[in-house]
């Protein structure tokens, strides 16, 4: 008969051994989750990786787009002036051709507003044209060291004649064309002061024969000069609030106004005479 204190010894024995058994499959079984935790934790570590470089291309995207909304947002501000400006030239030229088509009588308040368009000072339309490229001339640069074609340099010197500043940001800031961008856009009657300066100009200087037009000219450049550098010693556009509202401002705006339409109107007679004598046979009489 079988010991029974050997018969506990071989129960033991086989309780440890299952028991062993089953440790070393839930170690075998730890070790594997363990493995596939490693390999997920590396995953989400790459995935994260990932995310942060997608992060910073979105930053990056998202700056750009906001650069490129900015942008927009300018040319379109900047070339508005020029859109409208465009816009009343083409109207008159379509109420023209509607009469001489036999489609009604023209809109003359339409062709009148076409007319002031095309012959009147307006700043910011005219500064729209160099800023979007129109004024670039078409041909290639004669020698490539050059900047700009004599076609472009004259037409920036006639935009300065009219406007008194530059496209190109001279040192002198009396001139600066972002001061003077500033100084119209906070001052609707310094801008209105520099547009009939320009259609002074545009109607020929050679008009400018009495002497109230000459001093008026004169005048129109020392008052543009004065605003900035007032703008520039108080640096804020209350004072253009002022200015704008002044009385004595308004009654002399209005008589540059009448000045102004006075040399347009003769400046249109000797153009309407140069064209009459150019009609003429010169083998008559």
């Amino acid at each position: 008969m079988e010991d029974p204190r050997q018969q506990q010894l071989m129960a033991l024995q086989a309780d440890i051994s299952r028991i062993t058994q089953a440790l070393i499959e839930e170690n075998a079984s730890l070790k594997l989750q363990v493995n596939q935790l490693r390999e997920e934790k590396s995953a989400l570590v790459s995935r994260n990786r990932e995310l942060g470089v997608r992060e910073e291309t979105l930053k990056l995207d998202k700056n750009t787009l906001e650069l490129e909304d900015g942008t927009l947002k300018e040319k379109v501000k900047l070339q508005d002036p020029l859109v409208k400006n465009a816009a009343l030239v083409r109207r008159r030229l379509y109420e023209r051709t509607k009469e001489l088509r036999g489609h009604g009588q023209a809109n003359e308040a339409m062709v009148e507003a076409g007319n002031r368009a095309a012959h009147r000072g307006d700043y910011f339309a005219d500064l729209a044209m160099f800023k979007l490229g129109y004024m670039k001339s078409e041909q290639p640069l004669p020698d490539p060291r050059m900047a700009e074609t004599a076609f472009e340099r004259v037409n920036k010197l006639v935009f300065k004649e009219l406007y008194g500043s530059s496209v190109d940001h001279p040192d002198n800031p009396d001139h600066n064309l972002e001061l003077i961008m500033q100084l119209c856009e906070s001052s609707s009657k310094l801008l209105q002061y520099m547009n009939l300066e320009a259609t002074i100009a545009l109607s020929s200087p050679t008009t400018l024969t009495a002497p109230s037009d000459i001093l008026l000219h004169s005048t129109l450049s020392v008052h543009r000069q004065a605003c900035v550098r007032i703008f520039k010693q108080a640096n804020t556009s209350d004072l253009f609030a002022a200015l704008d509202t002044d009385a004595n401002l308004e009654v002399s705006l209005e008589e540059v106004r009448q000045i102004t339409e006075r040399v347009v109107r003769n400046g249109k007679g000797r153009s309407h005479s140069r064209r009459m004598e150019a009609r003429v046979p010169s083998n008559l009489g």
